[in-house]
């Protein structure tokens, strides 16, 4: 995952994963990722986050996962 905006208000996280094939025979486990302070929408699924989010639940659907700060 990475941030983009300022240092300190990113205004877009990006969440991709390498092999899907994979994780959808073994599954993501306990991971998370710890999104930063704000309410975070999701572009392709419409979806509200923050804090800390399991990734079985953010790349559920896609394997990929566009934020944008939806508090803004």
């Amino acid at each position: 995952a990475f941030a983009r905006g300022d240092d300190h208000h990113p205004r877009a996280v990006a969440v991709a994963t390498r092999l899907p094939v994979r994780l959808a025979r073994t599954g993501w486990g306990g991971t998370t990722l710890t999104l930063p302070a704000g309410t975070w929408r999701d572009l392709l699924t419409g979806g509200l986050h923050s804090g800390r989010i399991p990734l079985a639940h953010l790349l559920g659907q896609y394997p990929v996962s566009l934020l944008e700060r939806h508090d803004l």
